[in-house]
């Protein structure tokens, strides 16, 4: 799992995710989510509709309907024959660091400003741009990880504790996962370095 939330948000922070609310189906379905899957292959959806996609209430909710949707997804491996349904969880581990705990997409972008070929291209009030340095995106994608992680906690910490757990947001469930996961990512952000040369 988290791994998988790790990818999440470095996902949200290189601008690799999707969200689809096409105004025909969102009320009844939810939002389309996708992934991009690298050079080549495009944007990969997840489950569509969402397993508890009547009550995804914002977006720090779908990282848990996500995850949630991960039996959708294990039985549309069973209809098609194949382990392709699997392939966006695939990639959130991939972006969250899960080859030997190696963020490639997230040190490429903050070390030398460069995406893979045709990969979205980070927003600059997240993640900066080409022409900044490595310590100015350092700094620029650490402060927008550690908003979230304020912003995360503050909402968190303001539900009503008496209140029945099923008024909660879906996010709640996770909330130890996903406070740990954007404080990794802060750290893997943090300690980028430009590797040294012979």
């Amino acid at each position: 799992w988290q791994t998988m939330i790790n990818g999440w948000f470095v996902g949200r922070l290189l601008n690799q995710l999707n969200l689809d609310k096409d105004s025909s189906t969102y009320d009844s379905k939810g939002p389309k989510v996708s992934v991009w899957m690298g050079s080549g292959e495009g944007m990969g959806d997840f489950p569509f509709p969402l397993l508890s996609a009547r009550v995804v209430r914002q977006i720090d909710d779908l990282p848990a309907a996500i995850l949630e949707s991960l039996i959708i997804a294990m039985a549309y491996c069973h209809d098609v024959g194949s382990l392709e349904p699997l392939a966006p969880y695939h990639r959130l581990f991939e972006l969250g660091g899960a080859a030997q705990d190696q963020w490639s997409d997230l040190q490429n972008w903050v070390v030398d400003g460069k995406t893979a070929q045709n990969a979205p291209t980070p927003l600059p009030e997240r993640a900066g741009s080409p022409d900044m340095s490595l310590e100015e995106r350092q700094q620029i994608c650490a402060r927008y990880l550690t908003e979230l992680s304020d912003k995360f906690r503050e909402k968190m910490s303001r539900l009503d504790e008496h209140s029945p757990s099923v008024t909660y947001p879906l996010s709640w469930e996770l909330r130890q996962y996903i406070e740990s996961s954007l404080e990794k990512c802060v750290e893997a952000v943090r300690s980028v370095e430009r590797e040294e040369t012979l």
